[in-house]
């Protein structure tokens, strides 16, 4: 465990990656349904997206080996698996928008406020009404 007195060698969170199936689908998902911005990216030998959410980045990139990709699941209940969380003003407003575009959507069943659903990769995704949604 680390020394309570020691510095952190972590400044920041630079950006998360994830694993996608379909550069297309992900930016309708990600860009078209949630609203993020797509932002240049460097040049790389795969397909994929970045995208800015506040000062934060999502990678969004097709690995090179299929094994590198997250199963296709459907949830039906709050997952305890590796996922990201996007904090919201309302996850019923986000919640119907998703629903609409035909995404299921879990609402979790230990507290208001937060929700589950996957995107076209198959990577876990949260919503939660966490009053951190005008930070970054």
């Amino acid at each position: 465990m680390a020394d309570d007195a020691s510095p952190s060698l972590v400044a920041r969170l630079s950006h998360v990656n994830l694993a996608i199936r379909d550069e297309q689908a992900s930016r309708y998902f990600y860009v078209g349904l949630l609203g993020l911005e797509e932002v240049w990216r460097m040049p790389q030998p795969q397909p994929g997206l970045w995208l800015r959410i506040g000062t934060k980045q999502i990678h969004l990139l097709r690995p090179v080996d299929d094994a590198e990709l997250p199963p296709q699941r459907i949830l039906d209940r709050t997952p305890m698996a590796p996922h990201l969380a996007f904090s919201v003003d309302s996850v019923k407003q986000v919640a119907a928008r998703l629903e609409a575009a035909g995404v299921p959507v879990v609402f979790s069943e230990f507290m208001e406020g937060q929700a589950f659903f996957t995107d076209p990769s198959g990577n876990i995704l949260e919503i939660i009404e966490d009053g951190d949604s005008a930070e970054d």
